[in-house]
């Protein structure tokens, strides 16, 4: 989350008044979208397969945290895209075959 925000602030000091104009988009990345109640045990097994694969090892948490690996439940979905578009800006999340996420689209729906 932290390189995302430092990233993204670049883009917002050379934007300047452009900012609130763009699309920022993320999508996943590294391990695929999984609807599961079981985060941190599947957030382990993502972060012990990015190990070596990164130029970064992560915890279970900062796998969670971030802004680029979707893990967890409908409810966490919602919180995170919406934690996202609020701290960061990004409003547009690509996640690829909709179907796990149908009720996370329904949910923010003109929100």
């Amino acid at each position: 989350m932290a390189g995302t925000a430092e990233k993204i602030g670049w883009v917002r000091a050379v934007a300047g008044d452009r900012f609130a104009s763009l699309d920022l988009n993320v999508y996943p990345s590294g391990v695929g979208v999984s609807v599961t109640d079981n985060a941190l045990a599947e957030a382990r097994d993502a972060a012990a397969f990015l190990a070596g694969r990164t130029a970064v090892d992560l915890t279970a948490e900062e796998v969670l945290e971030s802004p680029h690996i979707f893990i967890g439940s409908l409810s966490s979905f919602e919180e995170k895209f919406l934690r996202q578009r609020e701290e960061l800006g990004i409003n547009s999340i690509m996640v690829g075959e909709m179907g796990p996420l149908d009720g996370v689209v329904e949910r923010l729906a003109g929100r």
